[in-house]
């Protein structure tokens, strides 16, 4: 088994408060130095178990948006980007509003042999999607 290699990173060296401009720098300063030891991904798991404190400290709020300020001129910016696996809130939202619209036409046609491939056309035709997409989102209700 390899031995994992401690991070590297550079150290921050503050030799008084007044060195620098805001606390805000200090705590970015430190934050910046926390993102080269354990990683981005690490990173946005403890700002984000922060944030879900029932009150979170006004650092890493101030932190956090200074992050996410597309106009500030930092180096270390958090980028939001929506994951790959899986499907997404909106989609299993929309496949489930597409199968209820589906069965209740399908029993508004008399649940008779043919009323669901009428009622895929129907929705298909009110929401402007195709028919393969009303199919799939049965499927995959």
């Amino acid at each position: 088994m390899p031995r994992q290699q401690k991070p590297h990173s550079a150290s921050v060296y503050i030799a008084s408060a007044a060195s620098l401009e805001t606390t805000l720098e200090h705590d970015m300063a430190l934050y910046e130095q926390l993102w080269r030891m354990i990683g981005p991904t690490k990173l946005a798991r403890l700002l984000a178990e922060r944030l879900r404190d029932s009150e979170p400290h006004p650092a890493v709020i101030s932190v956090v948006t200074r992050l996410l300020d597309p106009g500030s001129n930092d180096c270390l910016k958090l980028e939001v980007v929506r994951r790959k696996d899986g499907k997404s809130p909106t989609k299993r939202v929309n496949d489930r509003f597409i199968a209820e619209r589906v069965k209740e036409y399908t029993q508004a046609f008399g649940n008779r042999h043919g009323d669901q491939t009428r009622a895929v056309k129907r929705l298909a035709n009110e929401l402007e999607i195709s028919a393969a997409t009303v199919r799939k989102a049965i499927r995959s209700k």
